[in-house]
């Protein structure tokens, strides 16, 4: 949490300042919320605003599927479960737990619009996605595809060809008993071997959906603003792609999703950065736009 306020300035309601929980992207398996370029400290400082930015479960750890024995989305949860801290101490920090607003980038931006659908979560009052990549999206085929490959992994690597399982004091090995760096080693191996699967997101987010029918069951947000890059594409596949991956990517389904949320009666907005770096190869690239958001004084 960073705030113009000292610890425990509550202050009256008047006094209270708004606040901003930031929720960092990096395909679900890379950033951190306590890493110092999203700590969304000068934001607040200059912008008189409380910011809280969010760590969460990652990759393996955060989403691996397997619903017979494990929690799906525990990287989700975990960003609800820091909504409700929010919305519980917030006022400890000097910021106002009925003015919240919710923005996320990338990774993060997606998991805005997963928490926004969550009927357990806590209200906002705003939202703010940049550059969601909500054309991409894993179902619980693919994601039984990618335990399948998973324990069979386990298998040939750790338990067949070290023996295990043939006494007591060898047990077989599962990504429920292994050591966490064994977790990391398995991720590393998924990633290097399936690199040609850029449509399907390495252990994210599954089985969950971004327009839900929920009715009155959801209390939407006052406003929500979500953003696309006019080259958001062009980190992601050859030169020839970078339009069709930007338009089925991000910006068709931006503003398919803004135009959903508006039936649903939110104040929702669609902006398009053409912004680029002065001779950039890549164009409005894919994160042009943190520095609006993350940038410091001397940048």
């Amino acid at each position: 949490v960073n705030t113009p306020f000292a610890y425990g300035a509550t202050g009256t309601e008047a006094q209270r300042l708004p606040v901003l929980v930031y929720i960092h992207g990096g395909n679900y398996f890379a950033g951190g919320g306590e890493k110092p370029n999203t700590q969304l400290a000068e934001l607040a400082a200059r912008g008189q605003v409380v910011t809280v930015s969010i760590t969460y479960r990652l990759g393996i750890f955060g989403y691996y599927y397997a619903p017979s024995f494990a929690t799906p989305n525990c990287g989700l949860l975990d960003q609800l479960a820091a909504l409700e801290w929010v919305k519980r101490y917030i006022s400890l920090f000097g910021g106002d737990a009925e003015n919240i607003t919710l923005a996320g980038q990338s990774a993060g931006a997606q998991s805005v619009v997963y928490c926004l659908a969550d009927t357990s979560r806590v209200s906002i009052r705003r939202a703010v996605v940049f550059s969601a990549p909500m054309g991409l999206t894993t179902s619980a085929a693919t994601a039984r595809k990618r335990t399948k490959w998973v324990e069979e992994y386990f298998a040939a690597h750790y338990n067949e060809t070290n023996n295990r399982g043939r006494d007591a004091r060898n047990p077989v090995m599962d990504v429920r008993t292994c050591p966490a760096d064994t977790l990391l080693a398995v991720q590393l191996r998924y990633q290097d071997t399936h690199t040609q699967a850029w449509h399907s997101l390495p252990f994210s987010p599954t089985d969950l959906s971004q327009k839900p029918c929920y009715g009155d069951k959801v209390q939407w947000p006052e406003q929500v603003v979500v953003c696309a890059q006019e080259d958001d594409g062009s980190m992601f596949g050859p030169k020839v792609l970078w339009p069709m991956l930007t338009s089925v990517v991000f910006t068709s389904p931006a503003k398919s999703y803004v135009r959903y949320l508006q039936r649903e009666g939110v104040d929702a907005q669609y902006h398009l950065f053409r912004w680029k770096p002065k001779d950039s190869p890549m164009g409005a690239a894919h994160c042009c736009e943190l520095p609006l958001l993350l940038g410091t004084s001397e940048e």
